[in-house]
């Protein structure tokens, strides 16, 4: 018995058509759960509104004169599109809430109280730099990680 390895190419640039199969979900089911959690990341996230509202004045436009697969606004898997801008948007804050409290506390106990005094003796356009820099760092080895670590890149892709 020979093993064979068989690789399945993936078209990202489409959604794939979803066609109800017997045992899964109705489309009404579906549709409400989509509801329900865009509406909770709503009420958790009241700004979302006015994101969604400037993404669709900016890329829309953008969308339509520059297209690589011409498309309509509202495609098959909008919904998917907007239920996943609003979990991620929310998912994110709350991560990037979560890293900040950690490592916040975490710096705070590792930096000596004479560097934190130094540093807050900085004029506020000097902090506001460094802290511009340090996050572009820490950005650019975070995105490199995406890419060579198989279960960031997962994410990533």
């Amino acid at each position: 018995m020979s093993a064979t390895t068989t690789t399945t190419t993936v078209d990202w640039s489409r959604p794939p058509e979803w066609q109800p199969k017997p045992g899964r979900a109705r489309p009404v089911l579906v549709g409400a759960l989509t509801l329900a959690i865009f509406l909770a990341a709503l009420a958790i996230r009241s700004n979302l509104v006015f994101g969604l509202a400037l993404l669709a004045l900016v890329f829309v436009p953008m969308e339509r004169i520059w297209s690589l697969h011409p498309q309509k606004v509202f495609r098959t898997g909008w919904r998917t599109d907007l239920v996943h801008f609003a979990v991620n948007n929310l998912l994110t804050t709350a991560g990037l809430v979560a890293v900040v409290v950690l490592a916040g506390g975490a710096l705070h106990a590792a930096v000596p109280g004479a560097v934190r005094g130094a540093v807050a003796s900085q004029p506020l356009w000097l902090q506001a730099v460094e802290a511009l820099a340090f996050a572009e760092v820490v950005q650019y080895w975070a995105h490199r990680a995406a890419h060579a670590v198989p279960l960031l890149w997962r994410f990533h892709k």
